[in-house]
């Protein structure tokens, strides 16, 4: 399920008034670790035509490659896990691996819900959110990532892995029972935070927009200044077409709350 994180969680607490947890996971080197034999075997219950997936098994069983390194090549080595890199197929590949993880997810009937729609499970390539309206579900669902990551040899990171927990106004006082509060994923403790940088968005736990833009504006200014000063001798129109093309992003802006007149931008 590819769906917003910011958008889902501010609605959550907006129409129930309800606290949500929010764990933002990420998979350690998730395209290396695809096991072929999972990967072929989720194929084939895909009901993938034969001959399609005997040509990617021969691809991958047979996918000799070396190292290179100050100029200096190792000999060929037999690759035995993982998809190839910068190759067109590979995310999808990658999606149908994790997509198993999201589907055991929405099943275990675990997790936040706006209306009928299950938002327990967000994710974006090997970046997966987990939004829960209790400390006990989110362990539940954090339990069947454990496990679904040792079925397919996936790997989250710990150190990358942080939790945010969002109270409605009516519920802040409980805020300091959190240090009372744990989760786990593999066997580390997932940290509290206050605020996250997921997918370039800075996400907090009062769903502020402030940061967020603060943070956009000041990329806009470094980028605008950047290409002053590497194409200042050049053409108005090269300037032109390079402010298009680096300083003219406005990904997710739509979905900001915030007033940008307050950040001078109208």
């Amino acid at each position: 399920m590819h769906l917003c994180p910011e958008r889902d969680i501010n609605l959550l607490r907006q129409k129930n008034q309800t606290t949500v947890f929010c764990t933002f996971l990420d998979a350690s080197k998730a395209f290396d670790r695809i096991n072929y034999c999972n990967l072929f075997r989720l194929l084939i219950n895909r009901d993938m035509p034969a001959y399609v997936t005997r040509v990617l098994l021969n691809l991958y069983i047979g996918n000799f490659v070396r190292i290179s390194w100050c100029g200096i090549l190792s000999d060929y080595f037999l690759a035995t896990d993982g998809v190839k890199q910068g190759r067109v197929l590979s995310p999808v590949l990658f999606c149908m691996n994790i997509d198993g993880l999201l589907t055991a997810l929405a099943s275990a009937n675990v997790g936040c819900y706006i209306g009928r729609n299950y938002v327990g499970a967000l994710a974006y390539a090997d970046d997966l959110v987990l939004t829960a309206p209790s400390a006990s579900a989110l362990r539940k669902m954090l339990a069947i990532c454990n496990n679904y990551a040792s079925d397919f040899h996936m790997s989250f990171n710990d150190n990358k892995s942080k939790c945010i927990v969002i109270f409605p106004s009516s519920r802040a006082c409980l805020r300091p029972l959190l240090s009372d509060c744990n989760f786990k994923i593999g066997e580390k403790v997932i940290e509290f935070v206050l605020f996250y940088s997921h997918l370039g968005h800075v996400v907090t736990d009062s769903m502020d927009d402030g940061p967020d833009i603060s943070k956009r504006h000041g990329d806009f200014i470094g980028q605008v200044n950047s290409v002053l000063c590497d194409f200042r001798q050049l053409p108005s129109i090269v300037k032109y077409r390079s402010f298009s093309s680096y300083c003219t992003s406005f990904y997710g802006s739509e979905l900001s709350n915030a007033k940008l007149v307050n950040f001078g931008i109208t």
